[in-house]
């Protein structure tokens, strides 16, 4: 049986063949934990502004050019 490096509790040899360093639920938990992470810097990528200070939201946009 392999030992997680997270939990140290023992898992399957199974899994540690195909490159699995942690047991399942430790595993699952990583996975989500990315997962959030990307999501969270996609939405930051679409929208930057709602992550900064909204003191001044009219800061965040390009005047128009019609009301000059």
């Amino acid at each position: 049986m392999a030992y997680c490096i997270n939990c140290e509790e023992k898992y399957s040899d199974k899994r540690e063949e195909i490159g699995y360093a942690t047991c399942l639920a430790c595993g699952e938990q990583e996975a989500v934990t990315l997962i959030i992470e990307r999501q969270e810097a996609k939405l930051r990528e679409l929208a930057p502004y709602a992550t900064s200070s909204l003191d001044n939201p009219e800061s965040h946009f390009s005047p128009s050019p019609r009301a000059r």
